[in-house]
């Protein structure tokens, strides 16, 4: 939901305001990297979107009808985007959180986040989440932030997110980053646009 089809999100995505809070609630300037808009009825796995420390990024989660823990409430492990905790709940690559504790995506003991319908929650997109219990369709947005990187270990760990990111965009030659949402007039999205630029992932052609 980055393009012309989707105004209203690549506007709320990009707005001055909501840039803002997201870069109060980690305490840096954000650079907004992803929108989307969904309906969804299936659980997810738990999994985490981002899986390098060396830099922060949040996501606000919006769901646009109310959910608890029994109707596909987002469910977040506290303190799961930290070692040690992070690396324990994966012991080996590739083996599933639920399989390495033999227990249901239900069963791990987490935070579910229960909302009314525009709510809006964020959390530290290096987090275990999950979403269980869905018996009907939700209505949710995403909107993704990362923190514009200040240092060279940070700066490599967001290109190699970006590029991840944009993979399957460069395999389709198509845009991650469509001219619809670059010229998205906000100062502080144009500043990122800037700053994605200079550090060579502004679109699909990111080396």
């Amino acid at each position: 939901c980055m393009g012309a089809d989707a105004p209203v999100i690549v506007r709320l995505a990009t707005d001055d305001a909501v840039l803002e809070l997201a870069g109060q609630l980690l305490g840096h300037p954000m650079i907004c990297v992803q929108a989307s808009a969904y309906l969804r009825s299936a659980d997810t796995v738990w999994h985490s979107d981002n899986p390098r420390l060396d830099y922060e990024a949040l996501k606000l989660y919006i769901n646009l009808d109310s959910v608890d823990e029994r109707s596909g409430a987002l469910r977040v492990i506290p303190g799961s985007h930290r070692s040690p905790l992070r690396e324990g709940l994966v012991p080996s690559p590739g083996l599933r959180v639920e399989d390495a504790f033999g227990l249901r995506a239900d069963q791990l003991p987490a935070t579910a986040l229960c909302s009314r319908a525009g709510d809006v929650s964020a959390f530290d997109l290096r987090s275990w989440h999950a979403v269980c219990g869905s018996p009907q369709r939700r209505r949710v947005i995403e909107l993704s932030y990362y923190a514009d990187p200040a240092s060279p270990s940070s700066t490599t760990a967001f290109v190699e997110q970006m590029q991840v990111n944009q993979r399957g965009t460069r395999l389709a030659d198509e845009q991650y980053f469509p001219e619809f949402w670059r010229q998205a007039p906000g100062k502080q999205h144009q500043r990122g646009i800037r700053r994605l630029a200079e550090l060579g992932t502004q679109s699909s052609s990111a080396a």
